[in-house]
């Protein structure tokens, strides 16, 4: 996440699909389900649209809010 907003949000059109299905697999692999629905509808966001960063922001938002609350679990 943090790699991502370090980049900035225009690179990340450049990422293609399999950036974010490998990141989704770990997800799943390490029990995460939700983080890795909320990376499928990362990639999923048509970037030609022109709400699009709108739309990304509030996805990453909610992607950081499960993180946290997936690392303060235990």
């Amino acid at each position: 996440m943090r790699d991502l907003v370090r980049v900035g949000l225009a690179r990340l059109s450049e990422k293609d699909r399999s950036f974010w299905e490998t990141t989704a697999a770990r997800m799943v692999d390490n029990q995460a389900r939700l983080l890795a629905r909320q990376i499928r509808i990362i990639s999923n966001i048509d970037r030609a649209d022109i709400g699009w960063t709108e739309e990304l922001l509030k996805r990453l938002g909610m992607l950081h809010l499960l993180l946290e609350g997936f690392t303060r679990r235990n």
